[in-house]
């Protein structure tokens, strides 16, 4: 083979070309900066972990005639979302749903635990959510054992929680607004037609209203009746455990739903609450009632403490997977939380449940749903690998709060179905929106022109006014995604195709209702879910179970390194907090609302179909 020689001699009279020593320069340059930064990286990993060792508070030791402080952080969801800078903060730790029952078990069989004490304004759950952990409340009673409530000021939500107390003392200057159910929600037709926004929205059927207030300047009447009739489930079911556990009938506690906002004197009167105390003078009256210095327990810390259940057996046959699905419906993945965003992600989802089905010390997997649904593609890719799952062993479908539109679509691939009577479910239908900015282009003296190989080749461009063709074209692709949702639901509950269309329409319903017209099993919150489960594979009611979470919960630590090594992009909140000076000002349910508009709207941007709950604010 015949090679090239290089002569190493120099010759005074022609020196070789000078090396670029720039380029070298460069790369080395950049490799140092990487080594530095992956230096910063493991160092400030380390840093975090120390010290927020040292921040992060260790489960509080519980000694004897102790009274558990029921307080949680933000609202109460189904997954604890650990504030990445919780660790450098004080206050409670959020927990999630099942801890909050799990505590409330616990403490009721603990011998150091006297008591529960709470604030009316200590706790944010649900309805679905809210009464679960109500009627473990009642069953901690029964233990005999106390319940106090302090309400400085609140509403129906705070007062329901507040009822099961055998004591509610209220601040002097107290406020409590008592007035009754309601739902209100900001349209935008107007604003748009100002702007020049035109959206196309396609809904089936009549009920499927999530999309309306794109488009219409108040409520369509079947959405009126069917938001209605919630409402008025809600104040049936207000009434029926308020008057359960107070000393006045239910004729009475309607007259005082009617009037409106009552002082702290009134309330008094009324007998509404018990006695008008400061919040310290309470605090007194458990002191003497324990005959020594009040210890309160938080009950994020009493999560971690060694149980109270002397004794109670745990099965060692079985072990039961929870797999959470909560949150609004996306494609791809969320990265376990870390920014505390509430999406359900389906291959975040799907990874989850893989795990749990693939464990062969799983017999039983329990799906917690919390969604009001949204992606379609998302939806019908857990749909799928639930009925893959289902496969290998039995899934339990646990509806919480909502399981509406998609969150119903995904509860029937499961063997059974248990729906609280609170529960939202149902809204079964599809919604299509589109916007177009042609009229936007009009007020700004714009144009646009196109160049394509076909007339169809422009199909929904957002700056051409959509022609008929397209609009019956998109028409009969939503049109085919309702009829694909709706069969699968004729199969899962062995209904004829028109009987399921019938239960369809985009109506949604309350679990109750829900369970008489046959789109549930039974009833039962997370707690009846165990018992069903323990049933079937055979294990004694009086053993504990062993549980698997997925995802697993995260504390503080966890989230902030998480963050540390996870790049994402900024959450519509933080946007929205950046850009509107008087977003702060807004009440908590526009924030929500607008919020949950956005989202959907970020979904239509990419799927254009979208199977999802109008929103709801009557949880709270």
């Amino acid at each position: 083979m015949e090679q090239t020689h290089y002569s190493t001699t120099q010759s005074s009279h022609n020196p070789p070309p000078q090396k670029n020593q720039s380029g070298k320069g460069c790369w080395i340059a950049l490799i140092i900066l990487g080594l530095l930064m992956l230096a910063f990286i493991v160092i400030s990993t380390v840093f975090v972990y120390f010290i927020g060792s040292s921040f992060r508070e260790k489960p509080q030791k519980v000694q004897s005639n102790s009274v558990l402080h029921l307080v949680t952080a933000g609202r109460l969801q189904e997954v604890a979302m650990a504030d990445p800078l919780g660790i450098f903060q004080s206050g409670a730790d959020p927990v999630s749903h099942f801890q909050v029952l799990s505590a409330l078990k616990k403490a009721e069989k603990d011998d150091r635990i006297q008591g529960i004490f709470f604030r009316g304004t200590d706790f944010r759950a649900g309805y679905a959510k809210a009464e679960e952990i109500r009627e473990q409340i009642i069953d901690f009673k029964k233990s005999g054992k106390f319940v106090y409530v302090f309400i400085e000021f609140g509403n129906e939500f705070d007062y329901f929680m507040a009822s099961v107390a055998d004591s509610i003392f209220m601040a002097p200057e107290g406020i409590l607004e008592m007035n009754g159910f309601a739902i209100s929600e900001l349209f935008w037709s107007g604003t748009y037609d100002k702007i020049g926004v035109k959206f196309y929205v396609e809904q089936w059927e009549e009920y499927k209203s999530a999309a309306e207030s794109y488009i219409r300047n108040g409520f369509s009447e079947p959405a009126r009746e069917n938001l209605y009739s919630i409402l008025d489930a809600r104040y049936s079911s207000f009434i029926e455990k308020v008057t359960n556990e107070r000393t006045f009938d239910k004729k009475k506690l309607k007259e005082i739903l009617s009037k409106g906002v009552y002082q702290a004197q009134e309330l008094n009167d009324l007998g509404l609450v018990d006695e008008l105390l400061p919040e310290q003078q309470v605090r007194i009256l458990m002191e003497e009632k324990l005959g020594q210095d009040l210890n309160l327990v938080r009950l994020d810390r009493y999560i971690h403490s060694k149980s109270g259940r002397q004794g109670q057996p745990v099965n060692k046959d079985h072990k039961v997977a929870l797999v959470v699905a909560s949150g609004i419906m996306v494609s791809g993945e969320t990265g376990d939380g870390a920014l505390r965003e509430n999406l359900l992600a389906d291959r975040t989802f799907i990874r989850h449940l893989n795990k749990a089905r693939d464990d062969d010390d799983i017999s039983a997997i329990i799906l917690r749903i919390d969604t009001p649904g949204g992606s379609v593609l998302a939806a019908d890719a857990m749909y799928h690998a639930i009925a893959k799952a289902k496969e290998y062993k039995p899934i339990y479908a646990s509806m919480s709060d909502l399981a509406a539109s998609g969150g119903y679509y995904i509860a029937a691939a499961c063997d059974t179905i248990i729906a609280h009577p609170q529960t939202l479910t149902g809204s079964i239908g599809v919604v299509s929106i589109i916007p177009n900015f042609s009229g936007t282009l009009d007020k700004l003296d714009a144009n646009v022109d196109t160049v394509g190989t076909s007339s169809s080749a422009h199909f929904l461009n957002p700056f051409i006014p959509f022609s008929e063709k397209d609009r019956q074209t998109f028409r009969s692709l939503s049109k085919t995604t309702y009829e694909r949702f709706v069969s699968k639901v004729a199969k899962a509950r062995d209904f004829e195709y028109e009987s399921a269309r019938k239960l369809a329409r985009g109506r949604v319903w309350t679990g109750q209702d829900a369970f008489k017209v046959g789109l549930v099993d039974t009833l039962g919150g997370l707690q009846e879910t165990f018992s069903i489960v323990k049933r079937r594979l055979g294990i004694p009611q009086n053993e504990l179970i062993s549980l698997r979470i997925y995802p697993k919960p995260q504390d503080s630590l966890s989230a902030l390194i998480r963050l540390l090594n996870t790049v994402n992009s900024p959450s519509p909140r933080s946007i929205l907090d950046e850009t509107l000076p008087l977003w702060s000002l807004l009440p908590e349910t526009q924030k929500l609302q607008l919020l949950y508009h956005v989202q959907l709207a970020n979904i239509a941007r990419e799927e254009r179909l979208i199977l999802a709950l109008p929103f709801l604010p009557i949880m709270d």
